[in-house]
């Protein structure tokens, strides 16, 4: 779909795009879609009419994550409204600040760098117009502030994943939640390390108190099975009234 304009456009794309596929409506393939630039796109959960619980803001391959994280959290009973930005100037500030009224809570994501960042853009337009409504501070989650790397297993540590939303948006939350393992880059793994937390109890280490009533707990694990030298997983967040 070409954008409309008799002067000259340059197009950046996401080369981490090019594998995968998207569904297309008849409406995109009529020649006479338009699509209104500077206007944000809101993804519903499915089961409700507009999010309760948390905003969440991304853009391009971004997005993708977002609603991946959106279905994990409303498994968990987050009710999560999901933001495309489509575009970043302009940035569509009415409809983010109008998701965040309703939700109370925000958490951008980009791959970009955190400073000067886009999510740092939003994060100051809510500030600026609904901070009365904010029930907590805002979340950003962004590459890390490293070059990016060439090889695809450092590239995946240097930006983000879907369970860095996941559990930024689980640590906003006030839902009661017991013991989640949320490593969703390799399913297998991620079930390995279920069955080894049964019995890992004793090694919880108790890291921080957001509230009384909650611990965020962070699982270190030596994965001799997987091949991971002296790597440490922040795994599992963990709610309750009781420590282990």
């Amino acid at each position: 779909m070409p954008i409309r304009d008799p002067d000259p456009v340059v197009f950046l794309e996401n080369e981490l795009l090019y594998g995968e596929a998207f569904p297309v409506s008849a409406e995109v393939l009529d020649s006479s879609f338009c699509l209104p630039i500077g206007k944000a796109k809101v993804f519903l959960p499915q089961i409700e009419k507009e999010g309760k619980d948390v905003t969440i803001t991304a853009f391009s391959k971004m997005v993708g994550y977002a609603l991946k994280a959106a279905e994990i959290l409303a498994k968990e009973g987050i009710s999560a409204e999901v933001i495309n930005l489509r575009s970043i100037r302009p940035l569509d500030r009415n409809t983010i600040n109008a998701s965040v009224r309703k939700t109370n809570r925000l958490v951008t994501v980009e791959e970009g760098f955190p400073q000067h960042g886009v999510g740092a853009e939003i994060c100051a337009s809510v500030v600026e117009e609904s901070f009365g409504h904010l029930d907590a501070p805002v979340e950003r989650i962004a590459g890390a502030d490293v070059p990016m790397p060439y090889a695809a297993n450092l590239e995946r540590l240097a930006v983000p994943q879907v369970c860095s939303v996941v559990l930024c948006n689980m640590s906003l939350s006030t839902n009661g939640l017991l013991l989640r393992i949320l490593f969703a880059q390799q399913r297998e793994l991620a079930t390995d390390l279920c069955n080894w937390l049964q019995l890992l109890d004793g090694i919880l280490i108790e890291v921080q108190k957001p509230h009384p009533k909650s611990r965020l707990v962070y699982c270190w694990l030596f994965a001799h099975h997987w091949n991971l030298r002296d790597v440490h997983f922040p795994l599992c967040y963990y709610w309750g009234g009781t420590a282990h």
